[in-house]
């Protein structure tokens, strides 16, 4: 390398007309990277101007259940881990299909935002309700448990709607957290745009929630 240096240091010396190629060659990579940038930059633009209508996702919350696990003990009171389920609506407004890849939920309570901890699984729960009904001109009630159906990661075709449950959890709060609460739900599509819905109670819930592996 510096037998190349040396050489072309040389070549400077007898040669003077060599500094004016070594600024033609500086200005040419000069133009050269700045009209790279522009390039870049023009279809950076380019691609947010489109990426609107690439997708749009219309959110809707239909039932907004928990599950209260004891946490811990102390002389102020007990917490709980909070296990807040969604079960959540949502349809593609446009041609192109689109997957929910990710979903975040932050609680707003008072003066303070939690960060939800996504629960993947949720096959261990199921959801128990009592529904009356009439039979031999008797009212009776019966208990009814229902698998949760999560909400899936298949395309969402354009007006076709898909329906699901996806599950949270707040660790170590205390078990009116939710009550008087907003919370803030964000998706975030195929195509890497968020989708943010904002819900304040009170919520339907048909239902408690029960994990018979997590029982007080």
């Amino acid at each position: 390398m510096n037998f190349i240096l040396h050489l072309w240091q040389s070549f400077l010396a007898l040669h003077p007309w060599g500094y004016v190629a070594t600024a033609v060659i500086a200005l040419i990579a000069f133009i050269k990277k700045e009209a790279i940038s522009a390039a870049t930059s023009a279809l950076s633009k380019e691609v947010h101007q489109y990426l609107p209508h690439w997708s749009k996702l219309t959110i809707e919350i239909r039932e907004v259940c928990d599950d209260k696990i004891l946490a811990s003990i102390d002389a102020s009171g007990y917490t709980v881990d909070l296990y807040v389920f969604l079960r959540v609506w949502a349809v593609n407004q446009k041609e192109v299909p689109t997957t929910v890849k990710e979903w975040t939920l932050t609680v707003v309570a008072e003066n303070q935002k939690l960060q939800a901890e996504r629960v993947a699984d949720i096959s261990r729960w199921h959801q128990h309700s009592k529904v009356k009904r009439q039979q031999h001109g008797f009212t009776v009630v019966e208990d009814v448990r229902e698998d949760l159906n999560a909400f899936g990661n298949q395309p969402l075709q354009q007006g076709i709607p898909s329906e699901g449950w996806i599950c949270f959890v707040l660790r170590g709060v205390e078990d009116s957290l939710l009550q008087g609460s907003t919370l803030r739900l964000t998706s975030i599509d195929s195509f890497g745009r968020k989708h943010v819905l904002k819900s304040k109670g009170p919520w339907n819930c048909k239902g408690s929630m029960v994990n018979r592996e997590m029982l007080y």
